[in-house]
């Protein structure tokens, strides 16, 4: 999985994270539900890009 989401204890707000090469905040969200779904859909698309490229580009990707 490349994203994360993580509660901030200091200011109570959910944060997604993409863990794939570095550890980079994607986005801050009031609510653990908002967070899921916006990492689901992060994952969603990156997957199907990954997919795309191998299938387009099988020698370079």
């Amino acid at each position: 999985m490349r994203y994360t989401v993580r509660l901030d204890d200091r200011t109570r707000e959910w944060l997604i994270f993409d863990v794939m090469d570095t550890f980079e905040l994607v986005g801050m969200f009031k609510s653990e539900e908002e967070a899921k779904e916006q990492a689901s859909r992060l994952e969603q698309k990156w997957q199907r890009t990954q997919s795309y490229s191998r299938d387009i580009l099988p020698g370079i990707a």
